[in-house]
């Protein structure tokens, strides 16, 4: 059966550069690729990354500095067990940690997958012509080509908590078959374990076991990252002048700082005209504030414009200078 997997490319480019005011320049990647290929970077604790400047990259090793082989790419992305996608003489392809061809650099575009965990497919269009598609895929778990995205299928997990309206107003359903009255205003998010929702103009949030899991006294939400499949949710809850932090029904941690996005093992926040990463205990996590960063923690851009990768420690690796 098919794996779901999620086309990132438009969507994330919007929902990634938002964070910032200030202008983004151009750069000779795709900034969604990137991203993924930069998670698996910091997973993998990687030593070998693509550093590049004036459109060129080249591999290197990121402790010594030195080149791992001399081939020199026009767009370059960080390797993800044991492949690398990258552009040469306009044309795309895959090298292996040698800077061997596994895929030839001969395709126009591709299309870039992800799945569960750190699973991606690259799709490479074998007729440029408008209108006209026949893909082959570069499936990165199994280091080949394959013929088509393949893969186990996960079933949503059924939910234990459900709502219902009545004369404009909203109650909850519980498994057992119990409900409350139609007291609140507005359902935010619903998931298997938990609601988040609005009563008299407060936020608060209601687990499936008929607990409080946040009174209502708070004045804002910020909603970031919703599994559909464990039914898990991060968010943060605003009361007065300090964000509180949730894991589902988990209370993590306060601060001052405006959440940007919110995760289970790290935050972006706003620190002054900046951002940066909280964990789950709130402890910020890059040495300085950044113009920019990915919501799947491991690169961002500073303020010169450099493109930095991150490692799981968050230590930063120059990836691309313009």
């Amino acid at each position: 059966m098919k794996l779901l997997f999620f086309c990132i490319g438009f969507l994330l480019v919007n929902c990634c550069f938002a964070q910032s005011s200030q202008p983004i320049p151009a750069y000779p990647l795709k900034i969604p690729t990137a991203e993924y290929f930069a998670r698996n970077f910091a997973y993998a604790n990687d030593s070998i990354a693509p550093v590049g400047n004036n459109g060129h990259f080249q591999y290197l090793n990121i402790h010594t500095n030195k080149a791992v082989f001399n081939k020199v790419f026009e767009e370059a992305y960080p390797f993800s067990r044991g492949h690398a996608l990258v552009k040469y003489a306009n044309k795309y392809g895959v090298i292996d940690r040698n800077g061997e061809y596994a895929v030839q650099p001969k395709f126009v575009h591709f299309s870039f997958y992800t799945g569960i965990g750190t699973n991606t497919t690259v799709g490479f269009d074998t007729i440029a012509t408008p209108g006209l598609t026949n893909m082959v895929y570069f499936d990165f778990d199994e280091g080949r080509l394959v013929e088509e995205i393949g893969g186990h299928m996960y079933e949503p997990i059924a939910g234990d908590i459900f709502d219902y309206e009545q004369a404009g107003k909203y109650g909850l359903i519980f498994k057992d078959g119990s409900k409350t009255l139609p007291i609140y205003d507005s359902i935010l998010v619903r998931t298997q374990y938990m609601v988040l929702l609005k009563k008299g103009g407060k936020i608060g949030a209601i687990s499936s076991g008929k607990k409080t899991i946040a009174p209502f006294v708070f004045t804002e939400a910020v909603i970031e990252h919703w599994d559909g499949y464990s039914g898990s949710i991060a968010y943060a809850l605003k009361k007065q002048r300090h964000w509180y932090y949730f894991d589902s029904g988990k209370g993590l941690f306060k601060n001052k700082h405006r959440p940007v996005s919110t995760h289970y093992k790290f935050s972006i926040v706003k620190i002054g005209k900046g951002l940066n990463y909280v964990d789950e205990h709130g402890k910020l996590l890059l040495r300085k504030p950044y113009k920019w960063l990915s919501e799947l923690g491991y690169m961002g851009i500073n303020e010169k414009d450099e493109i930095v990768l991150f490692d799981k420690q968050r230590r930063g690796y120059g990836y691309y200078t313009p």
